[in-house]
């Protein structure tokens, strides 16, 4: 793979997990411990990441290197292929999500919740 291909799949998945776990860039990079222009160069397909970087990247957002470098975008065959996100990432994201409806939203997506569950067996 070509070096320019590695870099413009990593930012794609990048961007992907930035925008999918709605962390803010600075948080990132004070997690990873890396400066906002490497963050930056690395989604504008500048560079990319040493192998020990992208090792901690992957770790980071739960998933492989191997998927943060894999073929994305719309002129490759795995463009309709969603970026893997972690259950936990959904989970905490829906949680969120439950924190800010009434009482009686909850009471029905708990109904729902048990309803789906039930089915599933």
């Amino acid at each position: 793979m070509k070096n320019d291909e590695k870099k413009k799949n990593f930012s794609f998945h990048l961007q992907q997990l930035l925008a999918g776990q709605k962390l803010t860039k600075k948080q990132v990079c004070l997690d990873l411990g890396i400066k906002p222009t490497t963050l930056s160069a690395w989604l504008k397909e500048e560079k990319f990441p040493r192998k020990d970087r992208l090792k901690d990247v992957a770790a980071y957002f739960h998933t492989s290197m191997e998927d943060l470098t894999r073929p994305a975008g719309p002129d490759t065959s795995t463009a309709t292929q969603p970026v893997h996100v972690p259950y936990e990432t959904k989970l905490v994201d829906t949680i969120r999500l439950l924190l800010e409806v009434s009482p009686e939203e909850l009471s029905s997506i708990a109904d729902y919740a048990a309803f789906i569950h039930q089915r599933n067996r």
